[in-house]
């Protein structure tokens, strides 16, 4: 069974906007498979090595360096390579480090543990705000059953 191919073509209106995407897509895909090869050689792992800590087959892996994006496995290949997804996936932007002046970039650090901790403090409050909603429920279901205790009291007379 041959698959459905789509047709790009700029020769009716709005389909041009579709080529462009297409090709943003494909230039994207072929930069993050890159910078993951890149990723592994600098680890100093082998295809081998890295589909074995992914937990995929080689040719899979493969695949992730030559031509398909895997996008599931981006923190986990991060994580193993020592890279971070936000690399594997931009690569490196020289115009946010470009615009700190030097006594700024030496703050780099101190902010990145600044955020460590606010993202484990939003992380806390989720956490809080999902017992706050089974509380929430579990109270909800209290009142219901007292109700239904007191209709239970009013019907036997009591």
């Amino acid at each position: 069974m041959q698959a459905t191919r789509t047709k790009y073509t700029a020769t009716r209106r709005g389909h041009a906007r579709n080529v462009r995407l297409a090709l943003m897509s494909e230039l994207q895909r072929e930069e993050i498979t890159a910078r993951i090869k890149q990723a592994r050689k600098e680890a100093g792992l082998t295809q081998a090595d890295m589909a074995d800590l992914l937990n995929v087959t080689n040719r899979t892996y493969q695949n992730y360096e030559a031509d398909r994006v895997p996008w599931k496995l981006i923190a986990k290949i991060a994580d193993v390579t020592g890279k971070s997804a936000r690399w594997l996936l931009h690569g490196d932007t020289p115009d946010l480090m470009g615009s700190f002046e030097n006594g700024d970039r030496e703050m780099l650090p101190v902010m990145n543990v600044k955020l460590d901790r606010i993202e484990g403090a939003i992380s806390e409050l989720r956490k809080d705000l999902r017992s706050l909603r089974a509380d929430a429920a579990d109270a909800g279901m209290m009142a219901l059953l007292q109700a239904s205790v007191d209709e239970l009291r009013e019907a036997l007379g009591q």
